[in-house]
């Protein structure tokens, strides 16, 4: 059975998470999500992406968004 890869990527920091453990990536993006939404370090207004396998699975526009 393949193992699935995760990334998560935040606008100005780049990856955050690169494996194969969806739970960790889960809450990593939930975790960059809540700190683009409220204004928190770099992450402040930031997109935050979550992939699977190169496929976008969840995504946050963050408020830089041109």
């Amino acid at each position: 059975m393949k193992r699935n890869d995760y990334t998560v990527v935040v606008g100005n920091i780049g990856t955050i998470y690169s494996g194969n453990n969806r739970r960790i990536a889960t809450r990593i993006w939930e975790q960059y999500r809540t700190a683009s939404i409220y204004g928190w370090g770099k992450a402040s207004g930031e997109f935050v992406v979550l992939m699977v396998n190169g496929e976008v699975e969840r995504d946050y526009a963050g408020t830089q968004a041109a």
